[in-house]
């Protein structure tokens, strides 16, 4: 029997990942908690935007070049791409700036904790909002022949699929599938509380959900909880929307909480479309983790 061996890309991305989100967020903290400015905000977009874009997937094709894709490390990242990215950052860094300028937005800071709970109620909130109601209901409508107009740009990119595609995507699409969760989390707020407020953290943390989805790595953390990062895979889900154009509408349908046995047939549809041998076991042989 061959001896089994330590899924190192399987946890070695769960650290990078970390890492790479925490640290920006350290920063972020360390010079604009309880002090955000214009500038500030110019800063964070710009990063932040950069990182999930492009940092977070050339890193991992480096550190696991043999494991990932080979259509997907084909792609070559071109003007027009740098040119998407950089008007949805700019997308972005408005909405905040306009938000932060009338005292909706902030980027406060008491204790961790706190501080945490509270950036993961609005993520959630945010994210499961936009999921059953755009992504559950419009997104689908987007994807029937007379509509598929508006949706078409972001469709382009099939297996090839990565990071950077997120932002391939028009104004009006990009409004439709991310950006109204802001705006539903408000109108949700404002009728149970009569007030609106949301952590910048929350928003920008809503971002990297929505870009790594399409990252070029199925092991991707999004999350940021490892319970449910075990159970539940978005990239997967996402990734396979893009490479068979149907099903898998929204971004967590939760098919995977409850039943191992569709996670493992979704990632059977994703290994034969990718030629690849991924595994999310924790301990595997030689034969996995090898894309050819």
């Amino acid at each position: 029997m061959e001896e089994k061996k330590l899924n190192i890309p399987l946890v070695g991305t769960f650290i990078v990942d970390y890492l790479m989100n925490y640290g920006a967020m350290f920063l972020y903290f360390y010079y604009w908690g309880n002090n955000l400015t214009n500038l500030g905000i110019v800063i964070i977009s710009v990063s932040y935007t950069i990182l999930v874009s492009f940092g977070h997937d050339y890193i991992h094709s480096l550190l696991w070049p043999n494991m990932i894709c080979k259509a997907k490390m084909a792609y070559k990242f071109t003007w027009t791409n740098a040119g998407e990215i950089a008007k949805v950052s700019i997308m972005g860094a408005g909405i905040s700036w306009v938000a932060s300028y009338f005292g909706i937005v902030h980027f406060n800071y008491t204790t961790f904790t706190e501080t945490y709970m509270k950036i993961a109620i609005e993520y959630w909130g945010i994210t499961l909002l936009k999921d059953y109601t755009m992504m559950y209901f419009v997104h689908p409508w987007m994807h029937k022949p007379e509509n598929y107009w508006m949706h078409k740009h972001h469709h382009l990119v099939g297996v090839e699929v990565q990071a950077n595609h997120g932002f391939s995507i028009s104004n009006l699409d990009a409004f439709i599938e991310n950006d109204i969760g802001l705006f539903l989390f408000f109108f949700v707020q404002w009728l149970i509380t009569g007030q609106i407020s949301c952590h910048l953290a929350s928003f920008y943390m809503v971002g990297w959900h929505d870009i790594i989805v399409h990252s070029l790595n199925p092991y991707s953390i999004v999350h940021f909880n490892p319970l449910l990062e075990y159970y539940i895979k978005p990239t997967l889900e996402h990734n396979l929307h893009h490479m068979i154009q149907r099903d898998y509408y929204v971004f967590n349908s939760f098919r995977h909480l409850f039943s191992t046995e569709r996670r493992d047939q979704d990632l059977a549809k994703y290994n034969e479309l990718c030629k690849t041998t991924m595994s999310y076991d924790l301990w595997v042989d030689d034969k996995k983790n090898i894309a050819y």
